[in-house]
């Protein structure tokens, strides 16, 4: 019965192998799942800030969405050469492989929703370089993060300042915008990183109360485990199996 068994798998091994689809499919899902993990790699920049992540991301889902449903499949050089040389009376459509990458479209779009984000561009690294900044940019985010925050925020020095809820809006932007052209400036001489603006802004939170609030808060996303997975490696030369 057992040898029975091995020859039926042997069998259907066979003649997987000997189908010219399966090669292609192999082939085809090689290219795809390849370029995922070279992204997983970019995900370990212990400096990497969120709105990176999902930038790549994004890019990523844009790159699948253009190279597999236009109007034309554009398959890479290699599963190109295989659709070549197979022998087969009907051309090759690709089916399965397209039903896969539209699951894989799928599930990562709604990982990384379009307009997750939009608010805390106002603390975007590259968006506060001095070329970049202006007097109305990040304002209208700031005022959705403090509605949506309030809950957690200590805005009692805000309120003291101000009369009424208007005011204090008015006062949490005015402080935005000292801030976000100070970072501009910090930028061209000392900053390099957004861990950099972090320190900063978190040393100076008596200056910008609200502001540091938003940062502390933006900070605490974690967009790579690199800096986890370091811990977990330093604990294993303290804590061994003995």
């Amino acid at each position: 019965m057992k040898k029975q068994r091995t020859m039926t798998v042997s069998k259907y091994c066979l003649k997987k192998l000997s189908d010219s689809t399966y090669w292609i499919t192999i082939a085809a899902l090689n290219v795809i799942l390849f370029e995922l993990a070279e992204l997983c790699k970019c995900f370990q920049k212990s400096c990497l800030t969120t709105i990176e992540a999902v930038q790549l991301m994004r890019a990523k889902i844009r790159r699948i969405k253009g190279q597999y449903f236009s109007e034309t499949v554009f398959w890479c050089n290699t599963v190109k050469n295989l659709i070549a040389s197979c022998t087969r009376d009907e051309p090759f459509k690709g089916d399965s492989i397209l039903m896969f990458v539209s699951l894989l479209y799928d599930h990562l779009e709604k990982r990384f929703p379009e307009n997750e984000l939009n608010e805390w561009s106002a603390f975007d690294f590259a968006s506060l370089a001095p070329e970049q900044i202006s007097y109305e940019f990040g304002t209208e985010n700031i005022e959705k993060l403090v509605d949506k925050h309030r809950q957690i925020l200590i805005l009692g020095q805000v309120r003291s300042s101000g009369q009424n809820i208007m005011d204090e809006k008015q006062l949490i932007v005015s402080q935005y915008n000292d801030y976000k052209y100070l970072i501009a400036e910090k930028i061209e001489t000392s900053l390099r990183t957004f861990q950099d603006l972090v320190t900063f802004t978190l040393k100076n939170s008596e200056q910008y109360n609200v502001v540091s609030q938003l940062v502390d808060i933006w900070a605490t996303f974690q967009a790579s485990s690199a800096d986890c997975e370091h811990g977990f490696s330093l604990m294993n030369n303290i804590k061994t199996k003995s």
